[in-house]
């Protein structure tokens, strides 16, 4: 039996093929930290399995084993409890996530375990997600967009989003901590996934340095797009 952790990155995808298609590609290139097993899973959200052939063309040649799954039942909520529930049935230690519209850093991975390994009193970690811009912009449209952080590493924090967060798995088979249904077509709902994890004990700190990247390409930078988020 294997004494590495098994560590898993857990994705949901609703109909964005191309976005998709960037997640993976930055998968495959980040820096998997040693004595860990690293999969992935995603949960597609769309009954119609529109992400599977997406999926099953880089299967064969991904540095990682690559699961997928389909939540026919729509909503964020579900779509995230089934990507919980996939990842504990792997046999995950812990799952580290993030938005498929967003784009980890190539050591992304890496550094919310080192972090991790190195802090005890660290149950979640969490890091910034910060604008990366495609093109230039105007002032006034970047400065809807954050591109830095005031926050420091180390800080003990009151709440976390799924955007970029690794989590024991703990939360849901010890203390049955899962996202709440009523959110799921609202948004918010990690948001009382956290609070819920905070008051059942569990200490989220910052680390700086584990960065995903919200892209800006011309389909957002826009006012009616940041006038609608």
């Amino acid at each position: 039996m294997s004494s590495k952790i098994n560590l898993a990155i857990g994705i949901c995808t609703y109909l964005r093929p191309n976005l998709l298609k960037n997640v993976l590609n930055a998968v495959k290139n980040l820096a998997f930290p040693e004595s860990t097993e690293v999969f992935l899973v995603i949960v597609d959200n769309d009954k119609n399995k529109s992400a599977k052939t997406i999926v099953e063309n880089i299967q064969q040649d991904f540095p990682i084993p690559v699961f997928y799954f389909v939540e026919e039942e729509r909503g964020l909520s579900n779509a995230r409890n089934r990507v919980l529930n996939e990842c504990i049935n792997l046999g995950a230690d812990y799952i580290a996530c993030f938005d498929d519209d967003d784009i980890p850093d190539k050591n992304w991975l890496y550094e919310l375990w080192k972090f991790k390994s190195d802090n005890s009193q660290a149950d979640i970690v969490t890091g910034p997600t910060l604008a990366k811009f495609e093109r230039k912009y105007p002032v006034y449209i970047k400065m809807n967009f954050k591109t830095k952080t005031s926050k420091k590493t180390g800080e003990l924090r009151p709440i976390a989003a799924t955007g970029n967060v690794l989590i024991p798995t703990s939360m849901i088979t010890k203390d049955n901590i899962w996202f709440d249904s009523v959110f799921k077509y609202m948004g918010g709902e990690d948001g009382e996934f956290f609070t819920k994890a905070v008051n059942a004990g569990y200490r989220i700190f910052w680390c700086n340095e584990a960065i995903v990247y919200e892209i800006i390409n011309q389909d957002r930078a826009n006012l009616k797009w940041i006038l609608n988020r």
